[in-house]
């Protein structure tokens, strides 16, 4: 906080462009922000206050597919089922801040605080082809999904920070709280059972691009399915208190050095809430008939039969326009304020059919995620930074980091019908573990102009917590999703080699590498026990009789293979102070990284032996999982008396984002550049700042594709988007 006799206010106005959606207004993009600063009693005491208000429009158009193989070669793969969604989001955010610090003798003490409130309604549009699907081939689906995403969040710091007469004094304690409401989400349904679609079954290796052109799509034979609602409540609540001391220590008049050292403890509880309400496996339209509150709220013609088409929620007004470039075609978008209505009208009214509730609560699906419980997370450590003469910094330390969990989540076992019971019981597992994580660096400098760093860290990865709660979910298929609770952190060895180089032309030339050995990888993984395997994923109170037939297990495991990641990088910052005219006011940033990558996952087959069908557990090699192979960035500026420009380019190569034994379904992200640019304009009267951003110039998309014939596994385009406003200091 500045040092001023009056105080300092300053306003920030800004609009915003979404060319997706083309939603350039005040009321969909915006973002006004106001602040102001000073300081009394003689500077001891000052404060700062900011309230800002933004609302965007974020609105995608997304593509995603699922395939299988189909057991012949390692090159083939079937379509199992594909989609594709436009959804507008309309993000509205309330946010301020209050930071107040009192001067003391050689230091201060600050308080500050954050509060932000938001809201973010999500109206998604879905079209799925279901090819390879089981008892869903050949069905056509159109979904309407409606969201609306309350997240309120409150932070809290108080710092105390003062030299003494050893040790200089850093001590902090804070507390967050966030949570997050879903009280009104539902979700629609309407299904063609026959999409003449017969043609592309089982044929290895289609686009899917290609199989919409030549459905029948008939809306006549569309009818709904299914309406469900939910609503959902997680919150989290974090305290953490910290300590660090240092001090220095002259050992001779060539050596000095830094002794730190300190700890910290968080304290952080969470919980998570979810109710889901459905036909109770009967579509709405099977109800219809039957005296049905929903036909007779919505008015419907009395000669539709059995059956409520598509047509009678169809929305003319609605426009997809150009969807992902053209490639693929959505149809009969679907009525949101209709749909809306007959929502909340059965999640007023619950729909009765012979005494059976044909639309209330699914107890399993609404019990099989929920959870509530604790972490705690303690650390102490010991460093020092030692300079030997000007030329050598050496700085060893070490760490002692500990963790423990409880949670507490359900064990279901799905019914026939929703609303029965799901045989609840509640679990309660713990977690404690530590580890020692050694430190230490290197830097060496030969001349004025260069310096070698080197270093060797160890460092922890924990897993999700939604990894580790207890839940326990056994479906009617025959899939148990299993969490394991007794994973433990993933854990690199990280090497370092850098050398830098810089003067007043050069300017800043980092070249170095890296290496990481990563230990017990947190991995998810799917594999089959047959007959009284399944004992030990199975919860014992639901095992009425011996168990019989393959189950399915999805949970996720430390993989038991060591993994290697290294790679090089270049980055190099330079100003063209020395070229003739405007040429010397060009700034550089350049950074390029390459990435080599190993990792082995381990896998499951099925070997069929005299009609004898068993499960043999195997590995397969592939890179590490989200690694790029190249990265470069590079920023090119202009900076000239009040202006200033930047133009920027990233280009990321490929990703390998889906492990998979088969290598035709290994998916990885598509080679991607978007271009970015910034300008800015100090203007003359009353300290005014007129700034702008383009984002993302070409518009490029986010897309995933498999190693035969690049075929979309999933695509995401966001558009261009702009914003444009200025900043008034006043």
């Amino acid at each position: 906080i500045r040092q001023s006799t009056s105080p300092l206010v300053n306003f920030l106005l800004q609009g915003g462009y979404n060319g997706l959606s083309d939603a350039y207004n005040k009321t969909n993009n915006y973002k006004y922000v106001v602040s102001i600063e000073n300081r009394y009693f003689d500077n001891l005491f000052g404060i700062f206050a900011q309230a800002d208000v933004e609302r965007r429009n974020l609105t995608s158009n997304e593509f995603g597919a699922v395939y299988t193989h189909n057991g012949l070669s390692d090159t083939q793969y079937l379509i199992s089922a594909f989609g594709v969604a436009d959804i507008p989001r309309d993000r509205l955010r309330y946010n301020g801040a209050v930071v107040m610090d009192y001067k003391i003798p050689d230091g201060k003490i600050k308080f500050s605080n954050f509060l932000s409130s938001g809201n973010t309604d999500v109206i998604q549009r879905t079209e799925v082809y279901n090819i390879n699907n089981g008892s869903t081939s050949n069905q056509h689906l159109y979904n309407l999904n409606y969201s609306n995403i309350k997240l309120n969040q409150i932070s809290n710091l108080l710092e105390y920070d003062q030299i003494l007469p050893i040790f200089h004094v850093n001590a902090k304690f804070s507390h967050t709280y966030s949570e997050t409401i879903d009280p009104n989400d539902w979700t629609t349904g309407f299904v063609q059972a026959s999409a003449g679609l017969q043609s592309f079954i089982n044929v290895p290796n289609l686009n899917p691009i290609d199989i919409p052109k030549q459905a029948n799509n008939d809306l006549s034979q569309t009818f709904l399915n299914t309406i469900t609602t939910s609503n959902s409540f997680a919150r989290r609540r974090a305290l953490t208190g910290s300590l660090d001391l240092d001090a220095n220590w002259n050992i001779s008049d060539l050596v000095n050095a830094n002794i730190k050292f300190g700890g910290k403890f968080k304290h952080e509880t969470s919980s998570y809430a979810y109710q889901i309400f459905d036909g109770g496996g009967l579509s709405i339209g099977s109800a219809r008939n039957e005296d049905d509150l929903l036909s007779q709220y919505l008015n419907f013609p009395s000669n539709l039969g059995t059956n409520i088409p598509i047509g009678l929620f169809a929305d003319p007004s609605f426009s997809y326009g150009k969807f992902l470039n053209g490639d693929y075609t959505m149809r009969s978008p679907l009525n949101f304020s209709l749909l809306n209505a007959a929502a909340n009208f059965l999640r007023n009214n619950a729909i009765k059919n012979g005494g059976t509730i044909t639309f209330g609560k699914d107890n399993y699906l609404s019990d099989a995620g929920i959870y509530n419980g604790y972490e705690n997370q303690g650390a102490a450590y010991l460093m020092t930074v030692v300079n030997v003469g000007p030329d050598i910094t050496i700085i060893p330390g070490f760490r002692y980091q500990n963790f423990s969990a409880s949670y507490t989540s359900p064990h279901t076992k799905q019914p026939a019908i929703s609303s029965q019971d799901d045989g609840r019981f509640d679990s309660t597992v713990s977690q404690n573990h530590g580890y020692w994580l050694p430190d230490l660096s290197l830097r060496y400098k030969p001349t004025s102009w260069c310096d070698v760093r080197l270093s060797y860290s160890s460092t922890l990865a924990y897993p999700d917590y939604q990894a580790i709660i207890p839940v326990v979910n056994v479906a009617l298929n025959g899939q148990i999703n299993y969490n394991n609770n007794d994973l433990i952190p993933s854990r690199s060895y990280n090497y370092d080699a850098y050398i830098s180089f810089y003067e007043n032309t050069l300017g800043l030339l980092t070249i170095g590498g890296f290496y990481k050995q990563i230990d017990n990888l947190v991995y998810p993984w799917s594999f089959i026990v047959s007959n009284k395997e399944a004992v030990n994923y199975y919860p014992s109170r639901f095992i009425t009789s011996p168990l019989t037939g393959n189950f399915q297990i999805n949970t996720f495991v430390n993989d038991p293979y060591k993994v290697d990641d290294y790679g090089i990088e270049l980055d190099w910052q330079t100003h063209f102070w020395y070229l003739p005219g405007p040429l010397s006011s060009l700034v550089l940033n350049v950074n390029y990284t390459h990435i080599f990558s190993k990792a082995e996952y381990p896998y499951q087959i099925g070997v069929t032996v005299n009609r004898v069908q068993t499960f043999k557990d195997t590995s397969f090699t592939d890179k590490l999982l989200y690694q790029p192979d190249d990265i470069i960035n590079i920023s090119l500026g202009f900076d000239y008396s009040g202006f200033s420009a930047r133009i920027s380019m990233l280009n990321q190569s490929k990703i390998f984002t889906g492990p998979n034994f088969w290598p035709q379904l290994r998916p990885s992200t598509a080679t991607r550049t978007s271009w970015d640019l910034s300008l800015k304009q100090e203007l003359p009267w009353f300290n005014i700042q007129l700034y702008g951003d383009v984002n993302n110039l070409t518009g490029a998309n986010d897309v995933s594709v498999l190693p035969t014939g690049n075929v979309p596994q999933s695509q995401q385009d966001y558009g261009l988007t702009a914003d444009l406003g200025f900043r008034i200091h006043i």
